[in-house]
């Protein structure tokens, strides 16, 4: 399922731009695969927001057994 998150302009990106100070957070974050890029800024469901935390917690995983 591609996680889509919103149309420009919406909640979700205007968050991440609240947070990091830079619409560039929005680019790192869909080339590291949590979001496909099509809805930089609609609001999210709660399925879209438990399969990216899901994304998040593989890659946390991931490089806690690489640095093991």
């Amino acid at each position: 399922m591609a996680i889509r998150d919103g149309a420009a302009g919406g909640y979700l990106h205007r968050a991440i731009v609240r947070l990091t100070g830079s619409a560039g957070q929005w680019v790192e974050v869909t080339e590291n695969g949590y979001f496909d890029g099509t809805r930089p800024g609609a609001t999210m469901t709660s399925e879209e927001a438990a399969i990216v935390i899901e994304r998040l917690r593989k890659k946390i995983l991931k490089r806690s057994l690489v640095l093991t």
